[in-house]
């Protein structure tokens, strides 16, 4: 029996806005985890969040589009995506750093 081998990205993102301060890596980490998603995330001093998630594509976009929209009270101005090359060594999970 063959398996079918699934595609796995590894993506930068960069949220900008009211995304400090409101649970918004906590929110982050739990949307990644139920989606399979692995990665950090981690606030930035200049009020931004930094996250890097690594998975199937389509899990991606659709934990991008999550963030980007369903948080009750974060608000994402603007965000940027870096496409990177997949590790699959970081272990499993999401964590949140500092």
């Amino acid at each position: 029996m063959f398996q079918k081998s699934v595609a796995v990205e590894r993506r930068r993102w960069r949220f900008f806005g009211r995304v400090q301060g409101v649970g918004f890596r906590a929110f982050c980490a739990g949307a990644a985890c139920a989606r399979g998603v692995r990665g950090w995330v981690r606030n930035e001093p200049d009020g931004s969040v930094s996250a890097e998630a690594e998975g199937p594509p389509g899990a991606l976009d659709a934990l991008r589009h999550h963030l980007e929209k369903a948080h009750p009270f974060a608000r994402v101005d603007r965000w940027d995506e870096f496409v990177a090359s997949p590790r699959r060594d970081d272990g499993e999970g999401f964590d949140i750093q500092g």
